[in-house]
């Protein structure tokens, strides 16, 4: 559907659904994503969000699968769209840890950029991060997206508490580094 040079962003289909789960029931991976208790999920809660999906309610949604070997490898969103200010914040999983740190994550946050900026006409995409997840950090900060703030604090881990780092890029600078990247 959207390509990129190492992945390609396309349909949620039933059959991602459980790998979607093992990713979301896996503790490691789900302090990466949200600071919420981690409740287990079941695939009745999957397919659930899957028909909320297909009607709409959760923004856009795609499975991410590598161009060589056509493997499933994570999802990626654009969700909370505010049209009138032209926004949206973006998420991402790469849900292998095997498969992290290896260039898809990045490769798929630039097609869903182009995605975002070029098909939808979006101006601003945004993300919260939790500070200590420095390999999404460094994603963003690859992918052109800055700092623009701090909650210090903001979740509670284990006996202390973690900042959350929020990130932005907007279609001027993504369109900027687009040409220098040729």
């Amino acid at each position: 559907m959207y390509r990129g040079n190492r992945v390609e962003l396309v349909a949620v289909e039933r059959e991602h659904l459980t790998a979607f789960l093992a990713w979301m029931n896996d503790p490691a991976t789900r302090r990466l994503l949200s600071d919420a208790p981690i409740l287990p999920l079941t695939l009745e809660d999957e397919e659930r969000w899957l028909v909320d999906l297909r009607a709409g309610r959760c923004g856009y949604v795609f499975s991410i699968v590598t161009l060589e070997g056509r493997r499933l490898v994570g999802n990626c969103c654009l969700k909370d769209v505010d049209w009138p200010n032209r926004r949206a914040a973006a998420g991402i999983v790469i849900g292998d840890p095997a498969d992290r740190g290896r260039g898809l994550g990045r490769d798929a946050i630039q097609v869903l950029l182009e995605f975002a900026f070029r098909w939808l006409g979006l101006n601003r995409v945004e993300v919260a991060v939790g500070a200590e997840n420095e390999q999404a950090l460094c994603c963003y900060r690859a992918c052109g997206f800055s700092e623009e703030g701090r909650r210090r604090e903001f979740s509670a881990r284990g006996d202390g508490f973690e900042d959350e780092v929020l990130m932005a890029v907007l279609r001027r600078e993504w369109k900027q580094q687009r040409g220098k990247a040729g």
